[in-house]
């Protein structure tokens, strides 16, 4: 994370009152995902959006990723400050076990030796571009009974959701899992079916996390037709 040394205003230090705000952005990285450039793409947004976390003077982000791809779901970064995050590019193989994603999710929020007690509600993005599939590669209800365990968590059930579907050839099957994902008709899910909407996607997603890190406001409605016109 080289660049030019901060002037003093970005050196004033965080407030000891902030308390942290933890972001866990759960991936798709299924073979699918490395088709039409996706997968380089979603690194590409990713490690943007934390360097923009790195520079947040409000507050500490904590930002995380787990990744559901190849036979399992994995945390790909744990909970680390985005000044002291190291991004490592992920990769994109096998099937999309998302149920196994929401309870690895779960398990992070539960933690508090990874996210402390005192967190801020937290943040969580969604990104995929097909429907949950098991081990063998088909179609798989499993996540409904993860995704119900994860937003009755006490953690889960308080955090933002945002959902993102990711390319041209997502499903309407699927994307009403990412819709029952978010569960909020004010935050609906975004179709970016090309890079530059996967870029706005999370251009919002950052903008919104640290208007709420300054300002400690909720995020209003949004439109994803205005994507645009928001940033």
């Amino acid at each position: 994370m080289d660049g030019p040394v901060p002037g003093p205003a970005a050196q004033r230090p965080r407030s000891p009152a902030a308390r942290p705000l933890p972001v866990v952005v759960l991936a798709d990285v299924s073979s699918s995902m490395g088709e039409w450039g996706k997968i380089d793409v979603l690194n590409s947004c990713i490690a943007a959006m934390f360097r923009a976390f790195a520079e947040e003077r409000a507050g500490q982000i904590l930002v995380s990723v787990v990744t559901f791809g190849g036979s399992a779901a994995e945390v790909h970064l744990r909970p680390t400050p985005a000044a002291e995050a190291r991004w490592t590019d992920m990769t994109a193989s096998g099937v999309t076990p998302m149920d196994q994603a929401f309870d690895v999710v779960r398990a992070l929020l539960e933690d508090e030796d990874s996210i402390p007690r005192r967190a801020s509600r937290p943040c969580l993005i969604l990104c995929s571009d097909g429907f949950p599939t098991g081990p063998d590669g088909r179609r798989s209800d499993a996540w409904e009974g993860a995704l119900d365990r994860l937003i009755t968590s006490r953690r889960g059930g308080r955090a933002l959701r945002l959902a993102v579907s990711i390319g041209p050839d997502v499903t309407d099957e699927a994307r009403a899992v990412l819709a029952a994902f978010v569960a909020d008709p004010a935050y609906p899910v975004v179709n970016a079916e090309d890079a530059g909407r996967i870029t706005q996607f999370f251009e919002f997603a950052t903008r919104t996390v640290t208007t709420r890190m300054a300002g400690g406001i909720e995020v209003p409605p949004f439109d994803p037709e205005q994507l645009a016109d928001l940033l």
